[in-house]
């Protein structure tokens, strides 16, 4: 039961992030314990994504469907961190100060978000919140002004909004 108890507490945690909390979103970067609750947070929404992808279609068989809820939740943890990697490596050119691990932490919890996606479409609307959680967590945990912060989250939408019209095009 502790452990179910520990990981309520981080749920508790992400959630006070969400609602853009940035004290939340300090603890949880400065909480080294908040790794492994960050990982299972991640892989519930890699599953809630695969679950919305069934719901709307997204399989054409049930092997194809069962192969995707178990590579799911791995997939979003690896993508996740690559993301990460990045949105850290901005975040340190405009003066970002903490370190990866820290932004890591607090970032995984705030994904939390990413569990509406299992409803399908109102999980994408949802999703759009993501934006100014991300700016907080930036704001919060690399002691960043919202402005640099919001920069950093538009220069790595527009970069992928540019990977995937190119990626279009290329396809």
């Amino acid at each position: 039961m502790k452990v179910w108890g520990d990981f309520r507490k981080y749920l508790l945690k992400a959630i006070e992030i969400v609602k853009l909390r940035k004290e939340a979103a300090r603890e949880a970067g400065s909480d080294e314990a908040a790794l492994v609750p960050g990982i299972l947070v991640l892989a519930i929404g890699g599953l809630a994504v695969a679950i919305g992808a069934i719901l709307q279609g997204g399989a054409s068989s049930p092997v194809e469907a069962v192969f995707f809820l178990f590579l799911a939740p791995a997939l979003n943890i690896l993508v996740f961190s690559l993301f990460i990697s990045v949105f850290h490596a901005v975040a340190r050119l405009f003066g970002g100060k903490a370190s990866f691990q820290s932004y890591y932490r607090a970032a995984a919890l705030a994904s939390i978000i990413s569990w509406s996606q299992a409803i399908p479409v109102v999980g994408s609307f949802i999703g759009i919140w993501g934006i100014p959680v991300n700016v907080i967590v930036l704001e919060a945990v690399h002691g960043l002004k919202r402005l640099e912060a919001a920069a950093v989250v538009s220069l790595m939408m527009a970069a992928a909004m540019g990977l995937l019209y190119f990626a279009g095009l290329l396809g």
